[in-house]
């Protein structure tokens, strides 16, 4: 993901967390497809010459297809 306009470049991460949101798991023969939305946030310092703590969230779509034997 892009640093928006808005923001400063990174020049350090101090930060960074992840988590799944708008889930959808649907169980098939041995699969399982998944889809849903991976939200990232970032804390990181700015390079120089500003050098300020920043924060940034961005989301990362996924539609997978597991393999799931057995089930």
């Amino acid at each position: 993901e892009n640093v928006p306009d808005t923001k400063s470049f990174i020049g350090a991460i101090l930060k960074s967390s992840a988590s799944v949101v708008d889930r959808n798991i649907q169980m098939l023969q041995n699969q399982a497809v998944c889809k849903g939305t991976l939200r990232v946030n970032v804390v990181y310092i700015s390079e120089p010459p500003e050098s300020q703590v920043e924060f940034l969230q961005f989301e990362i779509p996924f539609d997978e297809v597991l393999d799931v034997p057995g089930s």
